[in-house]
């Protein structure tokens, strides 16, 4: 029995590197604070797929190596033949596998020195620990980019074409019939927003098993700077290319603005994870020369990119958490979001939320950003930088982390 807070010892699954992904690089950070805080980490995963080696200065940190070369063969036979279909199949044999070794493992260590509970970040409980609760912080509802195959069926095939679109179409029907996630598994689930735990309850979840929580940025890192005085104005993507993100309505709602006569930039940067036919977007831009596209970023060069914008665009539909405007309002760029977007509960004014999933929809609220802008610079970059300090502070959600992690094991009382 848990009778005081003592530091725990956690079982650990997930994602989490330095200067990675957003999702793990949020990760890395709660687990660095966990640690300092003087908590035990065993975290089990494979090495040569993540090794968040600055971790391992800790010497209550420990990396339990969970290979599955099995499941990592089979795996690869079915990538040999490349559609959407066979690419479900082989991460599903892959993940059984994996899943299975992992939680072995965890067991075979619990067995050996108990574990107060077990943590899984970015993804649910593959299993569990008899004897013990389990937490999954996710990085989502299940089958957003799912659904939107089915809702985003015309421009799909208009882009992509039919004979894309019907394996693409399978992976989505395969995906939501056998892909969902085991939430039985988990005592309790965090998710990035109140958004987000509505959506959890609507796959049977009970909302007394839900949190909401928003990821940690680095606030020492994503800082406001100066911008140099221009006679235009600078619009960001930054993020996957899929087809409920709606690349679509930004590029659209730029040449709205554009052909009203605004002196515009646009900065796209994402790959196309799937429905490759997308890139057609860019190509087709009626401006180019007002664009730059880059497939990728390196991580360590995101603030940098951040401070010389005006505003950041994310018009995505069934977004729990997205870190891209959590890190622009940490310095200072203001950002305009989609009605089913999680992020906004913690923007504080700092965004302007359009009310349809039109392009003359963004376009105003872009507008609309843009005006605040040039009658007060300053006070657009403050609210945008206060909304970060007040809900990303990594020390603030790591002590509503904490105290979730102890109501769970003393729940287990």
């Amino acid at each position: 029995m848990l009778t005081q807070r003592r530091p725990l010892r956690i079982a650990c699954f997930g994602f989490a590197e330095e200067h990675s992904g957003s999702v793990s690089s949020a990760n890395f950070l709660i687990l660095r604070e966990l640690l300092k805080r003087g908590h035990q980490v065993d975290f089990f995963n494979k090495r040569s797929f993540l090794y968040p080696e600055a971790l391992t200065k800790f010497a209550n940190f420990r990396y339990v190596d969970t290979d599955n070369p099995i499941g990592a063969k089979i795996t690869g036979w079915f990538l040999k033949l490349s559609n959407p279909v066979n690419r479900f199949i082989a991460g599903r044999i892959n993940d059984a596998s994996f899943t299975r070794v992992v939680i072995r493992t965890m067991r075979r260590e619990h067995r050996a020195k108990p574990y107060d509970l077990q943590l899984f970040l970015g993804t649910t409980s593959y299993g569990r620990i008899e004897g013990i609760r389990t937490v999954s912080w996710v990085q989502g509802p299940p089958m957003t980019d799912g659904y939107s195959v089915y809702k985003h069926r015309a421009k799909i095939i208009a882009l992509c074409g039919r004979l894309y679109y019907w394996p693409l179409q399978m992976f989505a029907w395969c995906k939501g019939l056998v892909g969902l996630p085991d939430f039985r598994q988990s005592d309790v689930i965090i998710c990035g927003s109140r958004w987000a735990c509505t959506q959890m309850e609507k796959f049977g979840v009970n909302a007394g098993r839900l949190h909401g929580l928003p990821y940690p940025i680095d606030l020492q890192e994503f800082i406001p700077a100066p911008k140099e005085a221009t006679d235009g104005f600078h619009l960001l993507w930054l993020g996957r290319i899929v087809p409920r993100k709606r690349l679509d309505l930004f590029l659209d709602a730029a040449e709205i603005l554009i052909a009203r006569g605004l002196n515009l930039r646009v900065t796209v940067i994402g790959g196309f994870p799937f429905a490759r036919g997308f890139q057609k977007l860019i190509d087709r831009f009626r401006y180019p020369q007002r664009m730059n596209y880059a497939a990728s970023i390196d991580r360590r060069e995101v603030r940098a990119l951040m401070q010389t914008v005006d505003v950041v665009v994310q018009p995505s539909e069934s977004e729990n958490f997205a870190s891209t405007p959590a890190e622009a309002l940490a310095c200072g760029v203001p950002v305009v979001l989609g009605p089913t977007n999680g992020t906004r509960d913690y923007t504080d004014g700092a965004a302007i939320v359009f009310d349809r999933y039109d392009a003359a929809s963004v376009a105003d609220a872009v507008n609309q950003m843009l005006d605040l802008i040039r009658q007060n610079p300053k006070e657009v970059a403050d609210r945008s930088r206060a909304a970060a300090e007040r809900h990303f502070q990594l020390a603030g959600i790591v002590d509503q982390l904490e105290a979730i992690l102890y109501a769970t094991v003393l729940s287990n009382s």
